[in-house]
Parts: structure tokens; sequence; C-alpha cells
């Protein structure tokens, strides 16, 4: 049996509750895993093609099979497609056309900007911790969504009103096995 890599997501580790616990089931089963690090502790400088190059340092031209989870399921098919030595994929919601829905999502204007800045800011708003819209607007909220920027919004659905209609709402779920399910909706949910 080849070894298993497991490549986790975008803003994912070796450490996510998915991670572990797949690479746990494998392992039970008699698999030899590795799950690398795919921003090779650089996130800030975080790439595709150097995501790509920590794969092929793990795998070492040694036959591998590759299991992807979102951007790792990307990865493991642009991999697949330049290396022999996969035997066999699987994908878990695999994230492509990535590029293309972040260029929707943020309109041209705003991708040219960020291209222009090198560099693409995130902030973060709890909604749990704020009061009512006043609170929100008086933090400067409508400032920060004219930003380039990602932001994220925790207990978004407090106030949805506030969100642009373009908003991606992710909606994390607890499973009974303990493991988390994560669902993506383009507007509110149960909205």
């Amino acid at each position: 049996m080849p070894r298993i890599l497991y490549l986790h997501g975008f803003s994912s580790s070796p450490n996510s509750s998915k991670a572990r616990h797949i690479a746990a089931k494998l392992r039970e089963a008699g698999a030899n895993v590795d799950v690398p690090r795919l921003d090779a502790g650089d996130f800030e400088h975080l790439t595709i093609s150097g995501q790509l190059r920590v794969i092929e340092d793990v795998a070492a031209g040694e036959p591998v099979a590759l299991i992807g989870s979102s951007m790792g399921g990307y990865l493991a098919a642009l991999y697949a497609a330049r290396h022999a030595e996969v035997s066999r994929v699987v994908l878990l919601a695999p994230a492509f056309r990535f590029a293309k829905r972040w260029e929707e999502s943020m309109g041209p204007a705003k991708v040219a900007d960020w291209r222009a800045k090198g560099s693409l800011p995130v902030f973060h708003f709890d909604f749990y911790r704020i009061g009512d819209e006043q609170e929100l607007l008086a933090l400067g909220w409508d400032e920060y969504l004219e930003e380039t920027a990602v932001i994220i919004a925790e207990w978004a659905n407090k106030f949805p009103g506030c969100l642009p209609a373009d908003a991606i709402w992710l909606e994390f779920r607890l499973l009974p096995d303990g493991s988390r399910e994560v669902l993506s909706y383009h507007r509110p949910p149960n909205g």
C-alpha cells in the first residue's frame, strides 16, 4: 500500500480536527499517513506553487495516494495530473475555480488593488459581543466593507442586514462523532 498524504484546506493545518481524525482512522487501518503543513510555516507568503513544492518534497518521488480537502483537494488534483507516482486521489469538496469565485465575489477593481498591493488584509468581527446595529456601525463597519479585504464576522446571523448581498455564509455544525461539518451558502442560512 502506498503512503497516503492528507492535504488540508487553505486556512487549515495538520492539527485540524478533520486532518487528525482522518489520519487516525487510516493509521488504525494500518496505513502510513503524512499530513504536511502546506504553508511551510509562512502563511503570509502562501502560493499554489509553494504548496505544490511542499507536496513534492514530502512525496519525495515515491508512490503516494492523495486525500485532499477543499484547497487541499485542488492541490491534490494539480499534483496528481503532473506526477505518475500518484496511485489514487480522493477529493473532499475540492476548491476548483476558487480564483474565479474570489474574483466574482470581490469584483475586478478590488482584485486589481489586491494584486497591486501584494497582500490582502483580514478583519475579524465577533458580532456576539456587539449589542445592536448602531454599535456595529459606530465601530466603522461600513468603512471596513469598502476596504479591499477579507472580513470574517462570527455570529453574522445576529445582523444579517448589515452584510453585503455577496457575502459567503459558513455554518459550522458539530456532529455526533465530534467532527465538524462546514456548510457554505450565498445567503444567510435558513434565510
